[in-house]
């Protein structure tokens, strides 16, 4: 069992997994055995649990909340500025896409497919498409339409800059997307697709699903929501889709 540190850098835990991958993957024992008796298969994410368990969670997730967490409380972490809302524009829009797009393996601008999708959907669901601002800034967001019909919503990409990551930010602005879904009515929010090295963060917030297809059951609007609505802007000060946008700033997490 080996023991986190005092202030634990989740970006350090990730090269560590991956170097724990490489070396099985390399057909190093000790390396492989570890892996193995996570999986069969040597993947990021069986590295991810094989690690995590290591340091005593049950989860890559319950790892990643617990850095986290001691992120929040350190004494000497800077202020963050982060605010989440809506797009205000197309041009924002394409200037979200290209900064979340940045961050994926195989990197992509405005000029693809995804993006004309989503421009062609904003004036009907800008409310599912939301920006991270650091100050004025865009350092990430998540871009989601109505699904044919309008009863399921699509989250079609989500990223963050990494120097937005680690704070909470991923799971907060998921939620966020989801209390639009439910203010629009929608029953349900499925992933345009999870990679392997995430999915364990989408279980951790409640979807389900089989490979990279991952959905969620939403709850219908009403007082589910707005105790929802009040837990999280309590907790983090965010503004969220429906708020009117002011300058201001939430706490780390």
């Amino acid at each position: 069992m080996r023991e986190l540190p005092d202030k634990p850098d989740l970006n350090q835990l990730r090269r560590q997994a991956r170097e724990l991958q490489r070396a099985a993957a390399r057909g190093e024992v000790a390396a492989s055995e570890k892996i193995r008796a996570i999986s069969p298969r040597v993947t990021l994410w069986s590295a991810q649990l094989a690690l995590a368990r290591e340091y005593g969670f049950r989860s890559w997730a319950r790892l990643k909340a617990e850095v986290e967490r001691r992120a929040v409380r350190s004494p000497g972490r800077p202020e963050t500025h982060h605010v989440i809302q809506e797009v205000a524009s197309l041009a924002e829009l394409a200037r979200a896409f290209d900064v979340i797009a940045g961050q994926m393996s195989q990197s992509v601008t405005h000029d693809e497919r995804r993006f004309h999708d989503l421009a062609q959907r904003f004036p009907e669901d800008h409310a599912l498409m939301l920006v991270v601002l650091d100050q004025s800034r865009i350092v990430g967001g998540a871009l989601a339409f109505r699904r044919e019909g309008g009863l399921g919503v699509t989250l079609r990409i989500i990223g963050l800059e990494p120097s937005a990551r680690g704070l909470g930010l991923g799971r907060r602005l998921t939620e966020a997307v989801e209390l639009a879904a439910i203010r629009i009515g929608a029953s349900g929010i499925n992933l345009g697709g999870a990679g392997a090295e995430i999915k364990g963060f989408y279980n951790h917030l409640g979807y389900g699903g089989r490979g990279t297809l991952m959905s969620k059951a939403l709850p219908l609007p009403g007082r589910v929501l707005e105790a929802r609505l009040r837990r999280l802007k309590g907790a983090t000060g965010d503004l969220f889709p429906g708020d009117r946008p002011t300058t201001g700033h939430g706490a780390a997490c």
